[in-house]
């Protein structure tokens, strides 16, 4: 009963106009930026350590109500306009007859980009699960049923999600994973520090020698600016080496987006481990 009341909950909101729940964030993100100050800017002290503590205060005070726009935009995702930076990088992806994967950090409206190449005619899977491990119910009920009125196709992590991610990509679809920094797996040093990347994609990817692409966006109003490049795996005989080089180049490339775009960026949680 509990998970039907959250589905209704979200259905609600979901259909509740975009102007009101811009008017939500506005009045909720000062006090979520208070209540979280502290972690974001041990975050951005790590990151960006050569900017005042005004500046530092304002990023997150900014991020975190972009952040919120973003979240709550995913009810809307027909509204924005797309703007391709790299469309010829974007046509080849459009082209091509197999799947692959695209590796992003959480910059943009949630999931424009997974909504986008479905509307292109390239179908798209977006990878959703609260929490580390991916086992909050809870979230879990709100997101899909969130998903499911957005039109977005989604899996969630389980335990034989690479089986079915594989067998996504073999059939040619492409995989949108979501490199937030959260969960368990490779070392890999960001803005000096220490944390991990999840290595599905890597591994993913080198076993089935399908393509993969470093993916961003920037939210600028009601337009989304995608942003794409291509992301060259490590090719030796040692598979682990391999990985945790694709890793620690994905980090790089993702602290260089935020480097440039910090505001973009949610620091109100912990990345480093």
């Amino acid at each position: 009963m509990r998970i039907f009341w959250l589905k209704a909950l979200t259905s609600g909101l979901f259909y509740l106009p975009l102007s009101i729940k811009n008017g939500l964030c506005h009045l909720v993100a000062k006090p979520i930026s208070r209540k979280k100050m502290a972690t974001a800017l041990t975050q951005l002290n790590f990151a960006l350590p050569d900017l005042s503590d005004v500046k530092k205060q304002a990023i997150v005070e900014q991020s975190t109500r972009l952040s919120l726009k973003n979240l709550l935009g995913f009810c809307h995702l027909k509204r924005y306009q797309y703007q391709v930076e790299q469309p010829e990088l974007v046509q080849e992806i459009l082209d091509k007859q197999g799947g692959g994967i695209i590796v992003c950090p959480h910059m943009g409206v949630y999931d424009g980009v997974t909504w986008w190449l479905n509307q292109h005619g390239k179908k798209a899977v977006t990878i959703f699960g609260a929490g580390s491990s991916g086992d909050r119910p809870d979230e879990n009920a709100m997101i899909t049923q969130a998903a499911k009125l957005a039109g977005i196709p989604f899996l969630l992590r389980k335990q034989n999600l690479m089986l079915e991610l594989a067998q996504r990509i073999k059939q040619g679809e492409w995989v949108v994973l979501h490199m937030d920094l959260r969960t368990e797996g490779v070392p890999v040093r960001w803005f000096e520090q220490a944390t991990q990347l999840s290595a599905t994609p890597f591994f993913l990817a080198h076993k089935l020698a399908c393509p993969i692409y470093f993916h961003y966006a920037l939210s600028e109003g009601m337009t989304q600016r995608l942003h794409f490049s291509r992301f060259a795996l490590h090719q030796t005989d040692d598979l682990s080496r391999n990985i945790a080089q694709d890793a620690q180049q994905l980090a790089d490339m993702m602290q260089q987006a935020i480097t440039a775009y910090p505001e973009q960026w949610i620091w109100l949680y912990r990345r480093f481990k």
